[in-house]
Parts: structure tokens; C-alpha cells; sequence
């Protein structure tokens, strides 16, 4: 091929494509469903130029090879990192109350090693949610390093071989396929941490390191007449990936990888396509691609930081993303990039590891002062119930990993009935289950009924496309206690934490509880569904009310929650109507009434949550009458 080791204008516009994908996503999932597929076209191209680059010069030593390879590698990511790392940190260690969470990740970031932090994160259930961690997106880019440290390697090899197409085939080819197993096999049982894993994910550089090797040695786009309109419809259809709902999360990666490596090699000959790729707008973005990466998860976090994440503030979002990105690009990454007074392997390391050194050493000093809550302007009760030595938190949360099912966790969580006639409520579900727990506790204590609650996070009940084998086990031991007439009650997240749709499984789910009634019919049991309280656009309750932000900064209009929680409570409506022991609790009445025209976490200088979408033990009591008079209007209680 006489131009694979030239610059090829086409990928800038492909690198475009692929970042306006990434950032339409991460504003609203609603407008690009699997925009975030982008990320895996970065990965794709990565391959493709990098072996380009190496191609050039395979010929030379190791040591000068490799050397010569990661400084300019350094040129290219470094300093723009380092700029936005010190900038991002600065605004954490600004407004947000515990920084030290985020600033790991930025430091992490900086040495190339943020996608195994984030890993370690995604396993915690209790930490800062990763969607609110200003620098959640250098998961890629440490992605992208860790290949970079085995791949240059590799090629070199594969170079010093007779037969090099056979060598790259076994090496490359066989490195690749060894990931796609590893990743069809694991991904789908948790993507939520298989995501950040670099060997789950080499694959899809390794993809664009083939594409170019087949190109290289194939001349394949210069034989075959039916290559350029391959090109077109293949870039059709990966736009329309992009654009399709969530579902087949791994099939809809593993077909964006192989659209995008046939696009990298084939859209240069395709007229068309090629001339709508090199437009003068499309040209800019794909070129300032990697700052407005950089750029655009910072402002959408700071954005729901502090005033929240719409349509409206999304404008600004977009702004400030593209005026910092355009800063970086001209005045940081372009002028280092093509320097030549610099060692910039010294240089990059040097710049890292004072930006790390200056966030992590001056953390302590940058108190939150704009932004001070506790004690100041409202009240933030207790996250988790703690009464007479008893931490609901402590004891009564099972995740499987840090906090284990014990021999006596069921006897600690469940509290007996004063009386034989009186009916036990048995709760299961995940989070949004346990932070029930104080509503079930005072109404224990005002009524005497007995309670269990063993909360499991993330593991909802009844659990769809698999099983959660500690739930399975709480599960036997309250089938096993329980007496007709007492109640059955799930809860769940519903909605969407970041976006205005419901969860995907919803119907499934329900499905599943359906059945749930019916086996508790036959046990004389009833079955209540508590519905879903709303959901609100804060991360931190500092910006919910303090120096910079009034009271109501976090308020919602009722209508705006209303539309979403009423599609979750029609279908459980639906479902109820045809299951005569089954009831459907509404707690977003009581939470926000149908007389409020907004709707606050904030009850007069009470918080009502713990964080955006749990409620806190103030917030749960406040549900307690309405429960005891919906449990009565049902004939529940005796």
C-alpha cells in the first residue's frame, strides 16, 4: 500500500465521529444510546496508527525502537493530561466535601493506572459513585498505556521473523483472540467492573493492528471493486449502532470493533465518505479529539456537582468543554507535541509527578469553604440506621465479598413480632430495599410488628438472569419463618440514575415478582411492592443548599419526576390488578405530595437523602405513617 505509512486526514474524522459519539452519550444517554461505543472506535484506531508508526521504523535496535516509540508517545499524552489533571483537582479539592477520592484517580491517571483504581472502585458499593468522579474517563487512556507497554514488544518480534505476515498472525492474532475469549466469557457476568480491564480490552487495539497488517499486505483496497461501497454501508451501520438502544452490550461492542476497523482501512478510497470526513469542521474536532476527551467528563461532572446535569446546562457544558479543549490543544498538547528541546520522557514523568505531588500534598489545605453544609445552613441526619448499638450498616448489608453473610446475620436483622397474631414484614431487595430500614423500624416500634431487612447492593430481589447465592440462602431461611398472613415486601432502583428512562430489566423483573406472588398466595402471604421515591440531579448535598447555592438549587418540578416514576408504578399497577395478594406502596407521594408543584430532598432543613438517590434514615421515617395507613387500607394489619 503506498500511503499505510503516511498521514491519513480520514482517521481525524473518524476520531471525530467517535468523540462527538463519546460526549452525546455522557450528556444524555437519550440522544446517543450507545455513544459510549465510541471509546472502543479510539481503541481501533489506536492500533491502526500506532502500527503504522511502528511500521516506519521496525527496522531499528530494540532499545532505540522502544526509546524513540514512548517519547513520542509521551509528547502526545502527557502534557495534556497533566494540564487538565491540575486543573480538575484544583475544582475537587475546591467544592467537594471528601476529595481524596477523586484525587486518587487523577493521580492514578497520571501514571497510567486509573482503570485499575476505578476496577478496585467498582467492587466498593459504598464509595463516591463512579458517575460523580471527575476523572472516571482516564480508565481509557490507562487502557491504551498498558497496551502500549506490551504491543511495541510484540511488533518488533513479529518483525525479526521470516514470515512476518505468519509471526503477526500468531502473536498479535493470538494475543487478540486470547482477549476477545476472556472477554466474552467475563464481561457479561459484571461489565460494570470487567469494563476497566486492559486485558479484556486488547483485543480491540489488536483488531486495528490487524486491519492494517491486512492492508499492508493484501493491497486489499486497491483489488476488489466492491471495497468502496463496503465502506459506506459499513459506516452507516456503525452510526446507527451508536444510535441504538442498550442492548446485547457485548455483541454491540464486538460489531462496533469490526465496523470500525474495516471503516480505518476502507473509508480513504470511498470518495464520499472520504470528502465527509475531511471536511474543515470534522478535520477540527478530530484533531482536538483528545482534549475535548479530556475536557468534556470534567464539565459534565462539575455540572452535576453544582447545578445539576440538563438540557440547558448542557449548553454550557458543551461550551466551556470546547474553549478549555481548544486551550489545550494550542497552547498545551500541540506546542509539546512538536518539540524537539525536550527529553520528554524526563519531562513527562518530571510534570506528572509534581502535578500528583501538589494535589496530593496540598488536599488537606483547601477546605471546601464555599461549599460548607453541616451544621451551617441544614441538617444532615444519619445515613444509616444505628440504634441502642445496633448499625444496620455494619451488620445487616451482605455484598458477598467484604461483608459476608454470617451465622447469625438473619437473627441480628430481623425483629419479632410482640405479639403471635401480629404479621412480620420480610423485606429483600438491594439498596433501595435497605434504605427502607428506619421506616420498618419505627414501625415496629409503633405497632409491634415484626421486621427482617437484609439489604444485598446491587442484587435486587428476585434477582433477574442469575442468582446471588448469600440472597438464595436468606431467601430458604424466610420461606422457612414465614406464616400466612404476614407480608412479603421487594424494593428496587428503578430509574435510571443518570438519564430520564427506567431500568432495561423493569419488565422482566416484573416477570419474575409475578411468579413471586404466586408462590406467596399459596403460603397465605402477601406480596407489597414499594414503588420508586424520585430520583434527584445532585451529586454532593453541598450544592444543594450553602454560600453559593440556595435551598432549593436542587429541586425538581413534580411533573418532570412524576412522568418517570408513573411509567414504574403503572406497570406494577398492571400486575397487582391480575395477583390478588399482591399491593403496590407508593412512596413518591409521600416523599414529594401530589399538592407540591416541586419536589426537594430538602424537608425545611432536614435532608431527606444520603446521597442522590437513597433516601437517609430522616428521609425513610418520613414514610412511615403513610406505610401503616396503606397497610390498614389493605387490610394488612389485623
Amino acid at each position: 500500500m503506498a500511503n499505510a505509512g503516511r498521514y491519513q486526514s480520514h482517521i481525524d474524522g473518524l476520531r471525530a465521529i467517535a468523540v462527538i459519539a463519546v460526549i452525546a452519550n455522557h450528556l444524555n444517554p437519550a440522544w446517543m444510546p450507545a455513544g459510549y461505543l465510541g471509546v472502543d472506535m479510539f481503541f481501533v484506531i489506536s492500533g491502526y496508527v500506532i502500527s503504522i508508526s511502528l511500521w516506519e521504523k521496525s527496522h531499528w535496535k530494540l532499545g532505540d525502537f522502544l526509546l524513540d516509540f514512548y517519547r513520542r508517545r509521551a509528547r502526545r499524552l502527557v502534557p495534556a493530561l497533566a494540564f487538565m489533571v491540575l486543573v480538575a483537582g484544583t475544582f475537587v479539592c475546591l467544592l467537594v466535601p471528601e476529595p481524596m477520592e477523586n484525587l486518587k484517580t487523577g493521580v492514578a491517571a497520571l501514571f497510567g493506572i486509573s482503570n485499575f483504581v476505578l476496577y478496585a472502585r467498582a467492587s466498593d458499593y459504598f464509595a463516591t459513585a463512579i458517575q460523580a468522579n471527575i476523572f472516571a474517563h482516564t480508565w481509557s487512556l490507562g487502557v491504551e498505556e498498558q497496551f502500549y507497554l506490551i504491543y511495541p514488544l510484540v511488533f518488533w518480534l513479529a518483525m525479526r521473523c521470516k514470515d512476518r505476515q505468519r509471526a503477526v498472525l500468531i502473536l498479535v492474532g493470538g494475543l487478540s483472540a486470547t482477549s476477545l475469549l476472556a472477554f466474552l466469557w467475563l464481561y457479561g457476568s459484571d461489565p460494570g467492573k470487567m469494563y476497566f480491564l486492559s486485558p479484556l480490552r486488547f483485543w480491540e487495539m489488536g483488531a486495528g493492528a490487524l486491519a492494517f497488517f491486512i492492508e499492508k499486505h493484501t493491497g486489499i483496497t486497491s483489488r476488489a471493486r466492491w471495497i468502496s461501497p463496503s465502506a459506506g454501508v459499513a459506516t452507516i451501520a456503525l452510526v446507527y449502532l451508536l444510535f441504538s438502544p442498550f442492548k446485547h452490550a457485548t455483541l454491540m461492542v464486538v460489531m462496533v470493533v469490526i465496523l470500525a476497523a474495516w471503516v480505518v482501512v476502507t473509508a480513504k478510497i470511498n470518495l464520499i465518505l472520504a470528502g465527509l470526513l475531511n471536511t474543515r469542521l470534522i478535520q477540527r474536532i478530530g484533531l482536538a479529539s483528545y482534549s475535548l476527551y479530556l475536557w468534556h467528563w470534567v464539565f459534565i461532572v462539575l455540572a452535576r456537582w453544582t447545578f445539576g446535569l440538563s438540557a440547558w446546562t448542557s449548553l454550557y457544558v458543551l461550551l466551556a468543554t470546547f474553549i478549555f479543549a481548544e486551550i489545550s490543544y494550542r497552547f498545551v498538547e500541540s506546542p509539546f507535541r512538536h518539540s524537539r528541546n525536550l527529553s520528554p520522557l524526563i519531562a513527562g514523568l518530571s510534570m506528572n509527578a509534581l502535578v500528583a505531588l501538589t494535589l496530593v500534598l496540598g488536599a488537606p489545605y483547601f477546605k471546601p469553604v464555599f461549599l460548607k453544609l453541616e451544621g451551617e445552613v441544614l441538617q444532615s441526619p444519619q445515613a444509616f440506621l444505628d440504634k441502642e448499638g445496633f448499625e444496620f450498616k455494619e451488620t445487616c448489608i451482605v455484598d458477598g465479598e467484604k461483608r459476608l453473610l454470617k451465622n447469625d446475620t438473619f437473627e441480628k436483622c430481623t425483629l419479632k413480632p410482640i405479639s403471635s397474631h401480629l404479621p412480620t414484614i420480610w423485606l429483600m431487595g438491594d439498596s433501595h430495599a435497605g434504605h427502607l430500614q428506619a421506616m420498618l423500624w419505627d414501625l415496629h416500634e409503633e405497632t409491634g410488628v415484626g421486621v427482617h431487612l437484609i439489604e444485598t447492593p446491587g442484587k435486587y430481589f428476585p434477582l433477574v438472569g442469575g442468582e446471588f447465592e448469600p440472597r438464595e440462602k436468606i431467601f430458604q431461611r424466610v420461606k422457612a419463618a414465614m406464616r400466612p398472613h404476614d407480608i412479603f415486601m421487594v424494593s428496587r432502583i428503578y430509574l435510571e440514575r443518570y438519564g430520564d428512562g427506567v431500568a432495561d430489566d423493569l419488565d422482566y423483573w416484573v416477570e419474575e415478582v409475578e411468579e413471586l406472588a404466586e408462590e406467596l398466595n399459596e403460603k397465605g402471604v402477601n406480596l407489597v411492592v414499594s414503588g420508586p421515591p424520585p430520583i434527584f440531579n445532585f451529586e454532593y448535598k453541598s450544592s444543594c443548599a450553602s454560600v453559593l447555592f440556595p435551598k432549593d438549587n436542587c429541586s425538581v418540578p413534580r411533573e418532570q419526576l412524576a412522568n418517570r416514576v408513573n411509567k414504574v408504578e403503572e406497570v406494577l399497577s398492571q400486575s397487582a390488578q391480575e395477583h390478588p395478594n399482591m399491593y403496590v406502596f407508593s412512596s413518591f407521594s409521600f416523599i414529594c405530595p401530589p399538592n407540591q408543584k416541586w419536589c426537594s430532598p430538602v424537608d425545611g432543613d432536614m435532608f431527606m437523602y444520603r446521597d442522590k438517590d437513597h433516601l437517609n434514615v430522616y428521609g425513610a421515617s418520613k414514610l412511615t405513617a403513610g406505610f401503616e395507613d396503606f397497610l390498614a387500607k389493605k387490610r394488612l394489619l389485623p
